[in-house]
């Protein structure tokens, strides 16, 4: 029984999810659409520094100073990816 109700909590939580994810999906295609790929693909990938950031000031988490460089080198990276040349 454990089972069944773990199964129909985890489907209340995929029913909220789901059409956020959804939007996410439609609002990355669109701009694909609308810029370079080149631009867009890396600014898609700025969630990987926001997530520890958000972590740190939402959720008091903290991170070591190594942890610090490699949300620095992967912002500066999608930065100097997505920057178009003169």
């Amino acid at each position: 029984m454990r089972g069944i109700q773990r199964l129909g909590r985890a489907s209340a939580e995929q029913r909220t999810l789901v059409p956020f994810r959804e939007r996410m999906t439609f609002g990355y295609f669109r701009a694909l659409k609308l810029g370079n790929a080149s631009q867009v693909a890396p600014s898609d990938k700025l969630s990987v520094v926001l997530v520890p950031v958000f972590a740190v000031v939402f959720l008091g988490e903290k991170l070591a100073p190594h942890n610090w460089l490699g949300v620095a080198l992967i912002g500066g990276g999608a930065i100097l990816v997505a920057k178009v040349p003169p």
